[in-house]
């Protein structure tokens, strides 16, 4: 974490479902964060129960991040947008991004495709903390541009695992592996 946090107290063997606030106490951060752990927790564990460690929302975005091939060149695989859950991470491609893997918001420099033999295509999601140096937007502009919180934003990259003579891949990918990884194969026409 960038953060300048004070201590983080959420630890969900408690199994607190909220914090509440007193009157004239003070107020700290750790309780401000360990309620936005809480629900963050909740809502993560609601969609693996419901979805399972992958998910798609059948009836608004059934095709999110389908992964097809664009022939070149140069050669790429067009993702498309919509909205899947892995391991109860939400990631999310708007319509109005049109992604692909060599262009796609959070992988500045992806690899090179394979030119021969099969690949994995997954997909990796996870948590990041934003500061004002990443986001400007950040800063209070009615307390003269004071730095006063951060974000955390859900990200997520299209990658690809060389298989070599791959026909289908199920083998896990990533490192470590996770049962919420998207897998599938890119063989040209």
């Amino acid at each position: 974490m960038a953060g300048d946090y004070t201590r983080f107290t959420f630890d969900h063997r408690k199994r607190y479902s909220g914090v509440l606030m007193q009157q004239g106490r003070v107020q700290l951060d750790a309780d401000w964060n360990e309620a936005v752990d809480i629900l963050k927790r909740r809502v993560r564990t609601l969609a693996l129960d419901t979805f399972g460690p992958v998910g798609l929302p059948v009836l608004t975005t059934p095709d999110a991040f389908l992964i097809d091939f664009s022939a070149g060149p140069p050669g790429d695989l067009s993702i498309e947008s919509g909205r899947i859950y892995v391991e109860g991470w939400i990631a999310e491609l708007f319509a109005e991004e049109a992604a692909t893997y060599l262009n796609q918001p959070y992988l500045p420099d992806p690899q090179p495709l394979p030119v021969a033999g099969g690949a994995a295509v997954y997909l990796d999601v996870w948590e990041r903390e934003v500061t004002y140096i990443e986001d400007p937007d950040i800063l209070d502009v009615a307390l003269g541009g004071a730095d006063t919180a951060t974000r955390t934003q859900t990200v997520w990259q299209v990658r690809i695992q060389a298989v070599p003579n791959a026909a289908q891949c199920d083998m896990p990918v990533g490192d470590p592996p996770s049962a919420g990884r998207l897998t599938t194969e890119a063989i040209a026409p």
